[in-house]
């Protein structure tokens, strides 16, 4: 466990990276909510991480609005807009909900293998693990449902995606975040109990 929340009324600066989105949360009874719902807010655990890497989170409610909750893996900046692997839990309500693993390319998300009407219900633990020969692997309160792999899949121009971005030549950090779709969300995307390890 890295952050349980358990502590404070804000993310820790020192613990916590992405400029202003770290001020986009507040910590209050034990969870970590966001405050500004409508936008994309993502955040980083100060630690580079090391070639394999495992990342998990409660994602404990969300607005009915809520386009997407989100971890990260393999971000090689600490910075939304950098290369990372994205998991991620959609309540979309223009359609059914879904989980899916992508990664940014050719300025698009690329689905790297996604799943409609998953198992997954308020309070679930999410998690993944990205391995250095591209295996991306999803967990739900610890079962695998959804893998992927990175070192087939190819952006929307038909590139292989580099093997250095997820092989562990590179120093990266994993995190969290949500991303507002809609002006009628009210509701904040709750998190807890953040953990990652690597090796």
């Amino acid at each position: 466990m890295l952050d349980d929340f358990n502590s404070g009324t804000m993310l820790s600066s020192s613990l916590w990276l992405g400029d202003s989105n770290v001020s986009q949360y507040t910590v209050s009874g034990g969870v970590l909510q966001s405050i500004d719902h409508q936008t994309t807010n993502s955040v980083y655990w100060h630690q580079t991480q090391g070639a394999t890497q495992e990342v998990s989170a409660k994602f404990v409610s969300w607005d009915a609005h809520l386009w997407a909750m989100q971890l990260f893996l393999k971000s090689v900046e600490a910075d939304q807009y950098a290369f990372s692997i994205m998991i991620s839990y959609s309540n979309d309500f223009y359609g059914p909900n879904w989980l899916a693993i992508s990664y940014p390319g050719d300025g698009n998300w690329v689905n790297v293998a996604q799943l409609y009407s998953p198992p997954v219900s308020a309070g679930d633990v999410i998690g993944a693990r990205s391995s250095p020969n591209g295996c991306v692997e999803l967990f739900v309160n610890g079962t695998l449902i959804l893998n992927g792999d990175l070192s087939t899949s190819r952006s929307m121009s038909g590139t292989l995606l580099d093997p250095a971005l997820y092989d562990g030549t590179h120093a990266s950090y994993v995190g969290l975040g949500q991303e507002g779709s809609s002006n009628d969300i009210t509701a904040p995307a709750v998190f807890d109990d953040f953990g990652a390890t690597s090796y």
